[in-house]
């Protein structure tokens, strides 16, 4: 599915989503570039973010797709830099990757819940720490 840009009241802005496989992320990353944003896409699922970052360009905007563990800290550090490294800075970030166990609260191993606790906070937890500075360096972050 291709999607055309809409406006440019985003050009030139460039923009890390987490999460981009499908849902919230997917949209977040589609929405950013039909507003004139690059958008480096990041998940797990590397070949899921692959389609989104393939989406944009057929859409005529400008996307990377990468793998990301947002539960892990240089895996999170390194999908940061991708950004900053190949456009220069970064203007803009969506902590959106999450997770869910779906049974009863009384039905998950503790494993399960562990993984969910290491994806929802700890993820976007890692992903403002890590993209903080690149915000601040470009005037957009906070003060």
């Amino acid at each position: 599915m291709a999607v055309r840009p809409l406006d440019s009241r985003l050009d030139g802005r460039r923009a890390v989503v987490t999460g981009t496989r499908s849902g919230i992320g997917r949209a977040w990353a589609l929405r950013l570039m039909a507003e004139g944003a690059s958008v480096w896409c990041v998940d797990i699922r590397d070949e899921l973010a692959e389609q989104t970052a393939a989406a944009i360009g057929e859409g005529g905007g400008r996307a990377q797709a990468m793998h990301c563990d947002v539960g892990d800290e240089s895996s999170v550090a390194e999908a940061v830099g991708g950004p900053v490294d190949t456009w220069g800075a970064l203007d803009i970030v969506v902590a959106n990757a999450g997770t869910a166990i779906p049974r009863l609260v009384h039905e998950p191993s503790l494993q399960g819940w562990e993984m969910v606790l290491r994806v929802n906070p700890t993820g976007v937890f890692l992903t403002c720490k890590h993209t903080t500075p690149h915000l601040l360096e470009t005037g957009v972050g906070p003060s």
